[in-house]
């Protein structure tokens, strides 16, 4: 068999699971327009977007107030900042150009956000299915 990250099937199976809960929590989210706290409906609005754009980067744009900030990671667990407000204001238009080409799939959109959280989990159920089926 191949490289593994886990000694154990059922730690592999638990992590998956709990990828899918995470999964269907941000399904409610999604369907409400709202995050979710211990089960409660919070104040925070939330628009989640679906795009069909390959995104090569993993940048973060924080804004809270007149602050701004972007987070550029690089070697997989270091990242870059900064709060140049010419660099975040470009990664602002970035973003709201590729949010304008993408559905949105918060409070509206209800046949396709049923559709890419049904196959989000297909593919973990497929790999769990999987790795209970595979010799370790």
């Amino acid at each position: 068999m191949g490289y593994s990250f886990f000694d154990k099937k059922e730690s592999a199976l638990l992590v998956l699971q709990e990828l899918i809960e995470v999964i269907e929590s941000i399904k409610k989210d999604t369907e409400t327009g709202y995050r979710f706290s211990n089960g409660n409906m919070t104040k925070t609005k939330l628009a989640f977007h679906l795009s069909d754009v390959m995104v090569g980067n993993n940048t973060i744009l924080a804004k809270a107030g007149n602050f701004s900030a972007s987070y550029l990671s690089y070697s997989t667990f270091n990242f870059m900042h900064t709060t140049n407000s010419h660099f975040n204001a470009q990664n602002q238009d970035w973003f709201n150009t590729l949010m304008s080409k993408s559905t949105l799939l918060s409070g509206v959109a209800e046949k396709q956000r049923n559709q890419f959280f049904k196959s989000a989990i297909k593919h973990i159920k497929e790999l769990m299915q999987y790795i209970e089926d595979t010799e370790i």
